[in-house]
Order: C-alpha cells, then structure tokens, then sequence
C-alpha cells in the first residue's frame, strides 16, 4: 500500500537564485482588483465545464460552483486541495503524501480511482494508471495561474465520458495579456517550506498571446496544512512548467509537474517519485456563422517510481487523444452538438524489482494496452420562453487487455500468459442525460436533470483486483436546483439522490450498492469590497451491508468573508470548515470514527506595502487540530504534530 502513496528520485540540488528574483520583483506593479468588478457581471462569467462550449453559469444545466484568482489571492490558497476544500460539495482527505478528492458523500483515502473528472482548459489531466487527480504541489497547474476554477457537480459521463462521474472540475488558466510583462513570488514557511514563482506572459498586435511559467517547491514531505509535520528525517522537492498560448484558431498547452520525496529515515530509508506531462494542441473555427467547431489532439505520460532499500517498484502510462466537437444553431429552437472521441493508450505498465538496482532482478511484472472510441450527441431545445431542455447521450465502446495480470516470471505457464492478455472486447456503454432550465419568475432559475453514468476500471488500483475489465460501475442520479439572483446577492440550492450499481472500490464495505442522498445550499453576497460565501451541505449514504460506508462525512460546513482595510491596501480574508465525524481509517489501521473537525485559516494582503510589492501573510488551521485519518501510517501522539502552519510571501509584477 505504501507503493500507492508516494514516491520519489534522489534528492534535488539546493535552490539558488531566490535574491535574483527578488530584485527582479522591485518592478512590479498590482493587476486590476477583480472584486471591483459586482457579482451579477462575475454571474455571467461563462462557464466551460457544463458543456464543451461556453453557456452562462445561469443557463447550464448543473449547479456551478466558480471561484476566480482573486479568491484564489485573497485567501492565500496555494494547491488544488486547498482551492476545492472551499468549493461547495466538495470534500478533501488525505494520506501522508496525497490529497484525495471526494463528491457527494463518496471517496477518501485509499481510493484514488477517479470519480471526479479534471480538465485544463478542457483537456482531461487524470492519469491513466490510477486515474488519480493531483491536487498537491505534485499537480500539472499552480493555483497561481488560474483564472477560475468551475465545478459542475452529478454524471457528466453523457458529455465527457468515463471519469465524469461525480462531477467535472474545470480549470480555466490566464492568458498572456493578464501577465502582460512578469510576476513573481517568493515564499517562506514552517516545516521547511520554501517557493518561488517567476511568470512570463504577453500579447501580440495580432491578437496572439502566450504565457509561460515555472514554480519550485520545497517542503518536510507533508502535504503541509492538511497532515501536519512527523518527526521524521524527509524532504520533498516539486517543480511546475506550464507553457500556454493561443494564435488566431490555434492554441496549446504544455504542463508539467514533478515531485519527490526523500525519506532519510533509519527505519525505511527511501524515496518516492511522482511526474506529469499533459500537451495539448487545438483549433477552433467558424465555418458558417450558425455553426462552430473544435478539435483537440492531446496525451500525456505519467511516471511512478517507489524504491525502499534494495526493492523498488515503476508505474508507466502514456495516451493520446483525438477529439472533436461541432456545434449548430441554425436550426430554430435547437442548439445541437455532435461530438466523437478516439483514445489510444500504448502503455499502462507496472514493474517491481528485488536487489539493488543495478542487479535487475525483475520480481513481478504487468502490462496492458487499451483504445476507446465514443461518440456524443446533445441538443438544447427550447420549449418556450424561458425555458429549455436538454437530450444528452454518449455512446462508447473500449477494446483492452486484462489490465489486472500480474505476471511473476517461471510461475505461470507461458500459453496461460498470452491467452490472458488477449484483447477483451467490451460492449458499448451508453451514458444518457436529460435536463430542463427555466425561468419561472425573474432572478429565478430552475434546473432539473436525471442521467446515468458509467465508470470502467482503473488498470492498476481496481484492475488488480481481477475485475472483469468490461463490468463497469453505475450510477443513477437525479438532482434539483433552485436559484435566486438578485443585485449582488446570490442563493442556491440543490437536492440529489443517487444510486451506485456495482461499485468497483466501495469505501471497504465490499457493498454491490450505495445509495446517496442530500442537499446543498450556497449563498454569496458582496457590498463595498466586502465579499462573503457561505455553504452547507448535508448527505447520507446507505449501503447494502450491514457496514455504513467509510470516509462519508454527513455534513459539511464552508463559510469564507474577504474584508478590505484602509481601501483596497491591505485585506484581510478568513475561511472556516467544519466537517462531521465520519467512519474511516484511522491512524493505527483500523476503522473507527474520525472526530468532527472546525479548521480556521487567516490571510492577510498588503499591497504595496514595499515599494510595488505585496506581502502575503498566511496561519493555516489556527486551533492546530490533530490529522486523525492518516492513513495508512501509524502515527503514535510522538511522530504527528498538528497542523498549524504559518507562511509568509513576497510577490509583484512588473508590465
């Protein structure tokens, strides 16, 4: 188990050139406060993440969350984890090196299978091993790059397909013009953490735009705020590139991430490894002016590697897609998009050693090919005015060998080995979804969909459990929302209930059905540079079993206010999260319940304050808690701290 939770390379240089960047900072100059700008124009921000192409937050059919990088800046958040630990619905645990995503009740440590679709600019970035989402410092994107950040909860499998089964999270980045010159940071920390930040980004009189950026990190080993320090002899180095830009119909995206753990430990003694590579190249056009298309052509490779004394383990994996969508409105009433996906994955591979590395001996070996086809149709219809429902169906098909052989070599009979790695041929699954918007009275929305989504086995997390790799896992769902708009105050409110046929990793219950229910409630307002955002969600999940489901918190509590003094110069931001207790692994190994926890972090932001710089001053989880579900370590009350932490950064821009 161990080898699922981190690995890493030998250990990295000592960072250098953090006075440089430091004297190149003295030329900034702070970008346009975005809470200037009132909520009803930050309402019509578009969303991309409920449908391939942008449609207002208020007409799609899920019920969007969005944060934008001023939230991101204000409140100091730094990874993934830290940015969907205040989305509503959203729910965040961890082991010792990996923050784990969860939606709705289900998913927590231990399952890092993907149930949670995340895209970059609409370029999937889950990896093909795991299908695990990277929300640490290990994560393909900085925060710092963001320009929003949406989540479209419930199956999105009918638009997106497999891993869009929970909800989409969609990033969407900064172009060239909002850098338009330089940034950079520098930050200092506890538990050894240091950053530095230095991005590039400019726009063409062409209108063409690239922006590049590169981020390194260092820490004690921990995730930092989220598990708190051991007293262990660790480290930990990350490094981020992104390299994004867009001319005419063109546009791409290169991102990167690497992260390493040293354990000097006398005990283990090893290290951990984790590497991410996403490209992406695409063109948009307009063929008629009734009509739109795009077509994307992306792959990625990700790389794991544990090594423990004289035994090491290698993950592998690498893909390509091709994927276009074509969308027409020159029909009246209709608004229809045709989409079709290809797939290729050449290598899904894992390979475990006994020796010194230089001896070779292969001790266990696995390896798989897959390739998927999908096809896509949608088509808004509008009923009458104010109104409109959406048909969705996807249609796919995956051909692939047995991903869960798990060869040791001279034990199993040559013929046996080929005959399991034929390829299995899989029947076609077919995602379908249905929704209804309208607008019964003015600042009112309703929303109203049922679908089915379907999630087909992890190679190397469910694979390896000899799952039959064609048995897919189902979800049924169906969702209500209701919001009101009005002036700069915003309600919404959604209730779900859902049924999970055949789960393919059930929280330990070994349940073949979990059914789920809730209700959650979001409210924002703003005045005078004055924003607040509250949430509240309450869910139960139910098994058939006599055991309740693990990691499945029934209630959780998110509230954040951003408050300006003395102008816009210096702001001061709180966020507060209060989740309940929950049945899940704790810290010694077994099940238990994990005490409810109220976690506390306080920012503060100066601008300008040196000369053209900003300071950042950050204490994370000010009532220091215990991280009580650490699994699966045992952490004794001598080896865990709890989990305060204070940083402190420098950053500007320059033009």
């Amino acid at each position: 188990m161990l080898s699922l939770i981190g690995f890493q390379s030998k250990r990295r240089r000592q960072w250098k050139g953090i006075g440089a960047l430091s004297l190149l900072l003295v030329g900034s100059a702070c970008a346009e406060d975005l809470l200037e700008q009132p909520l009803e124009q930050l309402l019509d921000t578009e969303v991309i993440s409920a449908t391939r192409f942008a449609r207002q937050i208020t007409d799609a059919a899920s019920a969007v969350s969005v944060l934008n990088a001023e939230d991101i800046r204000n409140h100091g958040w730094r990874t993934l984890s830290e940015v969907l630990d205040h989305m509503r619905g959203m729910q965040i645990s961890h082991g010792l090196f990996y923050p784990i995503v969860g939606a709705r009740g289900i998913g927590g440590a231990g399952e890092f299978a993907g149930r949670v679709l995340m895209l970059v600019n609409g370029i999937p970035v889950n990896d093909n091993i795991f299908e695990q989402v990277f929300l640490g410092h290990d994560a393909v994107l900085d925060v710092a790059l963001i320009d929003r950040i949406e989540y479209a909860p419930g199956g999105g499998s009918a638009l997106y397909g497999h891993n869009a089964f929970l909800g989409v999270v969609n990033i969407v980045t900064k172009a060239g013009r909002d850098i338009d010159g330089g940034e950079g940071e520098v930050l200092a920390g506890q538990h050894l953490e240091r950053q530095v930040r230095l991005s590039l980004g400019d726009r063409s009189k062409d209108g063409g735009e690239w922006l590049a950026s590169i981020t390194a990190h260092q820490n004690d080993g921990m995730p930092v705020r989220e598990v708190g320090a051991l007293r262990e002899n660790w480290r930990a180095d990350a490094y981020q590139f992104a390299f994004l830009g867009k001319w005419k119909g063109l546009n791409w995206q290169w991102l990167s991430a690497r992260r390493s753990v040293q354990d000097n430990s006398e005990f283990t003694s090893g290290n951990f490894a984790d590497a991410n590579h996403v490209l992406a190249l695409g063109y948009d056009a307009e063929p008629t002016p009734d009509s739109r298309l795009s077509t994307r052509l992306y792959g990625g490779a990700y790389r794991y590697r544990f090594a423990l004394r004289d035994n090491y383990l290698h993950y592998g994996g690498s893909w390509w897609t091709i994927d276009t969508q074509f969308a027409y409105t020159g029909f009246k009433g209709h608004r229809l998009t045709v989409g079709a996906r290809y797939r290729l994955d050449p290598q899904i591979e894992f390979k475990t050693y006994d020796g010194s590395e230089t001896d070779n001996t292969l001790a266990a070996h696995g390896s798989t090919k897959r390739a998927s086809f999908g096809v896509s149709v949608e088509d808004e219809i509008t009923l009458f005015d104010g109104w409109t429902t959406t048909l969705g169906l996807r249609a796919e098909r995956r051909v692939g060998q047995n991903p869960g052989l798990i060869v040791i070599p001279g034990y199993y009979p040559e013929e046996l080995v080929k005959s399991l790695r034929q390829p299995t041929p899989m029947r076609t699954l077919f995602n379908p979804r249905v929704a209804v918007v309208g607008n019964p009275l003015p600042g009112w929305t309703v929303k109203l969909s049922r679908g089915v989504s379907l999630r087909l086995p992890s190679p190397y997390l469910e694979g390896d459990r000899n799952i039959d790799p064609s048995h897919p896992e189902r979800l049924r769902s169906d969702e209500g929302n209701v919001e009101y708009k009005r002036g700069t105050m915003r309600w919404l409110g959604s209730a779900y209930h859902f049924r999970l046929l055949d789960p393919l990793s059930s929280g330990g219950t070994g349940a073949s059905q979990v059914d789920g229910r809730g209700f959650e409630l979001e409210g924002e307002y703003q005045w005078r540079g004055i924003r607040m955002r509250a949430s509240k969600t309450w869910q139960h999940t139910q098994v058939n079993t006599d055991e309740g489901l693990l990691n499945s918190p029934h209630s959780v509590v998110k509230a954040m206010l951003s408050v300006p003094l003395n102008g816009e110069h210096l702001r001061a931001s709180v966020a507060i999260r209060r989740t309940s207790p929950y049945r899940g692994w704790i810290s010694n190994r077994e099940i238990n319940t994990i005490p409810a926890r109220t976690t506390i972090d306080l920012t503060f932001l100066a601008k300008k304050l040196i000369g053209p710089l900003d300071l950042t001053v950050a204490w994370r989880d000010v009532t220091d808690r215990r991280y009580e579900a650490a699994h699966p370590f045992n952490l004794s009350d001598e080896e865990s701290k709890g989990t305060r932490h204070l940083w402190v950064a420098i950053s500007g821009a320059w033009r």
